[in-house]
């Protein structure tokens, strides 16, 4: 009875979000294509994928981010910062990314809210002397739970 108790709380407490939406690469103002996806353990902790990549296809940076909850009014607004690594292509780079995301529920078909992910983030390409550093800006939709 107490594993059921101990994993029903855990149930409710584990959120997340699968989403597809545009991304602008701010410091040379190129369009792309954005997907992502993230999941919350507990009340404040969790991890999210995201990938990117320009319009025109050529290259693609895809991460993996631990994920800090800053605020919430859940399930119509979440608040979350996240720091990571992940790989830049076609040329294989290790990049480091931190960043802020922000969900607003706009729409409960049935018991998943649909919601417009803003995302800013900066990554940093660590193969070249000096640094590459890239910021990108996402609008998004999601599918969160």
């Amino acid at each position: 009875m107490a594993v059921l108790l101990v994993a029903a709380d855990a149930r409710a407490d584990t959120h997340g979000s699968v989403g597809v939406g545009s991304t602008t690469f701010v410091d040379t103002w190129n369009f792309g294509v954005w997907g992502g996806a993230a999941l919350q353990f507990g009340k404040r902790w969790g991890v999210r994928g995201d990938v990117y990549t320009p319009q025109n296809f050529d290259a693609v940076i895809a991460e993996t981010s631990a994920t800090y909850q800053l605020a919430s009014a859940r399930p119509h607004l979440v608040i979350t910062g996240f720091f990571g690594a992940g790989l830049a292509a076609p040329h294989p780079a290790a990049t480091l990314d931190a960043g802020l995301s922000t969900q607003l529920e706009i729409l409960k078909h049935g018991k998943i809210p649909i919601a417009i992910e803003l995302l800013l983030s900066v990554h940093v390409v660590t193969d070249r002397a000096p640094l590459d550093t890239t910021i990108t800006s996402v609008l998004g939709i999601d599918f969160a739970w």
